[in-house]
Formats: C-alpha cells, structure tokens, sequence
C-alpha cells in the first residue's frame, strides 16, 4: 500500500482503498494507522505520503512479521494466477541442478534484479494507475540424498511434505 501513495493520483478513501487491494475497510484502516505511527506514512489534507523511511531486512533475519508478508504475497500471487489475464501478469519458474555453497552468491544476484527493476519500471507520474508486486522466490525442490552409511535396514524412512 506504500508504493499506492506514491502515485500522484493516490486516493485515501478507505472504501476505494479496500476494493483496490481486495481486503476489508477495517483492515486499510488498521495498516494506514500502522503505518503512520511507524513513521512510514504521513497524513497530508485528504491524503497520506510516504516519508521516505521504511523498514527493511538487510540480514534476512527471521521475523514473523516478514513471514506473514511473504505469505500474504504468496497468496496474491494464488488469485492472480486465476483472476487476472496472462496480458496483465507475468508468472514463470525456472526448475535446475544447484549447488547450496553458491546461496550466497545466488542470493546478490537476484537482489540487484530487483534493485534495477524496482529502477527500471518504479513510476510516480500521472500514468500510474496500479501497484504491481515482483516476488523471487529460490528454495530447495528436494532433499539431498541421504549418505550410503546411513541407510540400513533400521534407518526410519523420510517424511515427505
């Protein structure tokens, strides 16, 4: 909703809000709050603008609150897959042999995409109508093998989830 405000036609109508970002009233009204007294947000007349100054998580540690935000995307991710036309959305996956040592690396280079593609596209002028979302996601497919020594006949079998 942050980057919603940043468009030069930002409505703060929570009704209009709700519909645009397909939640309740109540729950635009509880993160406009949130927002503002964070220090992420500013009520300006009829409107609200960013500050500016905004949280983010440069050593990936592990909060809840940024679980239940990448679940909430995930999820966006779900309904759009069915409510929105191929035209107006971009979906793929790319499925390959990795090597766990290169995570790292890994993980600098899908960052900077995203760093030029948050600059390439990230418009604030009077052609902005929607805010869009570009989520990555790299994680494990599969197990690794379990080591040869380790199987006998007492060895209990893996669970798969």
């Amino acid at each position: 909703m942050l980057e919603h405000f940043s468009g030069s036609q930002a409505t703060a109508d929570r009704s209009e809000l709700a519909f645009q970002f397909q939640v309740s009233t109540l729950q635009i009204s509880a993160a406009l709050e949130r927002m503002c007294r964070l220090g992420i947000l500013e009520k300006k007349k009829e409107t609200f603008k960013p500050t500016g100054s905004f949280y983010v998580n440069p050593l990936g540690t592990p909060s809840e609150a940024v679980r239940n935000f990448h679940k909430q995307i995930l999820q966006k991710a779900l309904l759009s897959l069915s409510q929105t036309s191929v035209e107006a959305r971009d979906m793929g996956a790319v499925i390959l042999n990795f090597d766990p040592a290169q995570m790292p690396k890994a993980r600098k280079v899908i960052k900077d995409f995203r760093i030029q593609f948050e600059n390439s596209f990230n418009a604030s002028s009077e052609k902005t109508k929607s805010v869009y979302v570009l989520s990555t996601n790299l994680f494990a497919l599969s197990q690794p093998p379990v080591p040869k020594k380790a199987l006998s006949p007492s060895t209990p079998k893996r669970k798969n989830i």
